[in-house]
């Protein structure tokens, strides 16, 4: 099974928390956004844009109070999938995340800085799907290559390209469904979501010990409504 994930850059597994699970912690996720506000993070770029509210990891206990039990099923799983070795990133406010994508809120297309991150689908809704293109990155290793890195990137976000190049994988919000991908080389996006609810979401991010994760203008830009430098900030510090 490790094997096959690494090759494939995708697993999935249905059914990971049940239905009662998965409404119980929508219930407290809403109720902190009706009580608190949940910041709502918009960022226009080309193609497909950043629309959603967050629960960051210095607050997702406010959110889900058993999240400490949540991470360690998960992490459990995470073992038996992609082996050995995988500890959560060295940012406490990436590694654990929750997010709450709006009627009409999308996800734009980016890498992980990390090298599998987990998604648990707590609810379903029209549209919404998680649009991957898995192992599809020419990664360079050593911050020198930032700019060579960049224009790489960019190049295979291009939707000729990935007709061309990619493989398509397209996974639905189904509720307690648990979903690996290598996150670092593996292209992803949310699509628009439609009807009238919020699609929330889990998300949970590993990679191996002595990695660099702290990435203070990325967090800037994905987990506050402060406004954006110009440029994109996962080449940034």
């Amino acid at each position: 099974m490790t094997t096959e994930f690494w090759k494939e850059g995708i697993a999935l597994q249905p059914h990971f928390l049940s239905a009662q699970e998965c409404e119980q912690h929508c219930r407290s996720v809403l109720e902190l956004d009706r009580t608190e506000g949940l910041p709502l993070i918009e960022r226009r770029v080309r193609e497909r844009s950043l629309k959603y509210k967050v629960v960051n990891g210095l607050l997702i206990a406010e959110a889900i109070t058993d999240i400490d039990d949540l991470t360690t099923r998960v992490e459990a799983e995470l073992e038996r999938t992609c082996g050995p070795g995988l500890a959560p990133i060295e940012d406490a406010v990436a590694a654990r995340n929750i997010n709450v994508t709006p009627p009409g809120g999308e996800y734009r297309w980016h890498y992980d800085r990390n090298a599998v991150t987990a998604i648990i689908y707590l609810n379903e809704v029209p549209g919404g799907e998680t649009e991957i293109f898995a192992n599809y990155r020419i990664l360079l290793r050593g911050g020198r290559y930032q700019k060579i890195q960049r224009r790489l990137d960019s190049l295979l976000r291009l939707r000729f390209v990935r007709r061309l190049f990619g493989r398509q994988r397209l996974v639905e919000p189904h509720q307690g469904t648990l979903l690996f991908m290598r996150g670092n080389t593996t292209l992803h996006s949310v699509r628009a979501v439609l009807g009238t609810g919020d699609r929330i979401a889990v998300v949970l991010s590993y990679d191996f010990p002595g990695r660099e994760h702290r990435r203070d203008a990325l967090n800037d830009y994905l987990y506050t409504s402060a406004s954006a430098s110009p440029g994109d900030p996962n080449y940034r510090g």
